[in-house]
C-alpha cells in the first residue's frame, strides 16, 4: 500500500516539475500599461491610473494599497508569468511584485511620505511616453502622515523622480521633503539576471550644460542575488560604465526611449548565471550638491526576464524519463495494492 502511495505521489510530482519546466523554456515580457495588465483603470478600464488628486480605488489582488498609515509602504503592484495584474493562477504563476517605494535625502525624517503610489498610463499602442510612475502621498504637516482611508490625497510628478533637499520635515514647514522615487521588482522565483531587461521612457540620455552630467537622467540600480552579496551601481546614465553598458536607444534619441539590458553589467560584477530575486530602480539626483528639487523624470513601462528552474527540477529530458519509469511501474504498485487489501 505505501509503495503504491509513494509511485503516485511521484508521478503527480513529476508530471508538476514538466509543467513548471515548460514555463521557463521561454522569457517573459510584461508593459506597465493599464490596457497590457487586463484593465486596472479606475472601474476596469483602459484608463490612467492614479491622475487625479485622490488615490484610486485600490483593486484586491492586483494593485493595492500597500500598508495602513504609518508603515512606510507604498502601493503594490502584482503581475503574472501571462503579462496580466494578479495573484497568479495555476496555468499562469506570480511572477514578480512591484512596489512604491521612496529614499530620503536629508536627515530628521519620519513618517509615511517616505511611501508613494504607482501612477500608470493607458494603453494606446505606443511606447514613447508611456509606462509606471511613482507619485506622492500628500502628508499632513504635523505628523507627516498621509490621510487614511483607502483613497489618500495625492500630488506631484507623474513619473519616477529624484531630488534633493537640505532640509528635514521639521524644518521645513510645508509639507514633505523632496525625496528619491523608487520601485522595487521582486520575482515570485529567480530570473536569470544576465537576461534582463528593462523599458524606460521619457529617459532624458543626452541632457544640457551645466549638471553633473550634463543633466541627464540618472538612477542608482540595486540587484539582489540567490546566495551572493547585493550589487549596487550608482548614478547609472548613458555616458560612462557601467551606464554606457547597459542603456541603449530602442529608436532614436528624441524619443527618449531605452533599454536597460543587465547582460551589459557580465563585465561589472553580474555573472552569467546569477540567479536574480529583486532588484530596485531609484531615480537620482545627477548634481546633488546644487539641489534640484525634482530632478530626474521616466517612467517604466516594460520588464522581460528568463526564469531559472528551481533547482530540485529535472532537466526536461530526464523529467520525461522519470515520468515514463512512473507510469510503466504503477501498474505494478496497483497490484501490489491489491493484494495488500486481499490480505
Amino acid at each position: 500500500m505505501k509503495l503504491a502511495t509513494h509511485i503516485c505521489r511521484f508521478s503527480g510530482l513529476t508530471a508538476i516539475a514538466f509543467s513548471v519546466a515548460s514555463i521557463n523554456a521561454s522569457a517573459i515580457s510584461v508593459v506597465f500599461e493599464s490596457g497590457a495588465l487586463g484593465n486596472i483603470g479606475p472601474g476596469g478600464t483602459n484608463t490612467i491610473v492614479n491622475d487625479g488628486n485622490a488615490l484610486d480605488t485600490p483593486i484586491a489582488g492586483k494593485l493595492e494599497l500597500g500598508g495602513p498609515v504609518g508603515s512606510g509602504l507604498g502601493t503594490v503592484l502584482y503581475v503574472q508569468t501571462n503579462g496580466l495584474a494578479g495573484l497568479g493562477t495555476a496555468a499562469s504563476p506570480l511572477f514578480v511584485t512591484l512596489t512604491a517605494m521612496s529614499h530620503m535625502d536629508n536627515t530628521g525624517s519620519k513618517g509615511d511620505f517616505q511611501a508613494g503610489n504607482f501612477y500608470m498610463t493607458k494603453t494606446d499602442g505606443t511606447v514613447k511616453d508611456n509606462g509606471l510612475g511613482v507619485r506622492p502621498f500628500t502628508v499632513n504637516e504635523t505628523t507627516g502622515l498621509r490621510e487614511a482611508g483607502l483613497n489618500p490625497a495625492i500630488e506631484g510628478s507623474k513619473e519616477v523622480s529624484g531630488g534633493s533637499d537640505p532640509t528635514d520635515f521639521a524644518t521645513r514647514g510645508n509639507g514633505a521633503p523632496h525625496v528619491d522615487e523608487r520601485v522595487l521588482f521582486t520575482f515570485a522565483q529567480g530570473v536569470l539576471g544576465s537576461s534582463i531587461n528593462v523599458v524606460l521612457t521619457k529617459f532624458d540620455a543626452t541632457g544640457t550644460n551645466g549638471g553633473l552630467n550634463n543633466s541627464e537622467d540618472v538612477f542608482d540600480l540595486i540587484i539582489s542575488r540567490m546566495g551572493l552579496a547585493d550589487l549596487t551601481y550608482s548614478n547609472v546614465h548613458k555616458s560612462v560604465p557601467p551606464g554606457s553598458a547597459t542603456i541603449s536607444y530602442i529608436g532614436v534619441e528624441a524619443d527618449q526611449v531605452v533599454n536597460l539590458n543587465f547582460a551589459g553589467l557580465l563585465a561589472y560584477g553580474l555573472g552569467a548565471t546569477d540567479v536574480v530575486t529583486s532588484f530596485s530602480i531609484r531615480a537620482n539626483d545627477d548634481d546633488p550638491t546644487n539641489p534640484a528639487g525634482t530632478a530626474e523624470h521616466f517612467l517604466i513601462d516594460g520588464l522581460s526576464a528568463n526564469l531559472t528552474p528551481p533547482p530540485s527540477v529535472p532537466d526536461g529530458g530526464s523529467t520525461i524519463a522519470l515520468l515514463g519509469l512512473a507510469m510503466m511501474l504503477l501498474p505494478v504498485a496497483k497490484r501490489l495494492q491489491k493484494n495488500t487489501a486481499n490480505g
